[in-house]
């Protein structure tokens, strides 16, 4: 097994419902990762509410591509952490922000109620 199969395992599970099973298996294969894996387990985690793993891996990775760094905002904004949400948003520089940050950005305050 390799990071493709992994990854295209990872998707199916999550687009079907079973983020556990992703999540276990990102664990199962534990230095087999990039930065669609990492997006994805962000991505499960945020599906089941998993703040902690989510943290976990936010804080130990140095995976800074904006896709995952547009799934850490996501995730942050639903677990309710408008704050560190914006801190990374603020961080990335703006020729890497791209429409899916800024709607990443905006859904995190639709979400927590920050209309304004």
């Amino acid at each position: 097994k390799n990071i493709i199969t992994i990854g295209a395992m990872m998707k199916c599970f999550i687009d079907n419902n079973q983020n556990e099973k992703a999540i276990s298996l990102y664990e199962q294969y534990n230095g087999k990762h990039n930065d669609i894996t990492n997006s994805l387990f962000i991505k499960a985690c945020t599906n089941i509410g998993d703040a902690d793993k989510g943290i976990k891996l936010i804080k130990s990775t140095t995976d800074g591509s904006i896709e995952f760094i547009n799934s850490v905002i996501n995730f942050y904004g639903k677990i309710g952490d408008v704050n560190n949400a914006v801190n990374t948003f603020n961080n990335i520089p703006e020729n890497k922000k791209n429409i899916v940050t800024i709607g990443a950005m905006m859904n995190c305050f639709i979400d927590n109620n920050q209309n304004e």
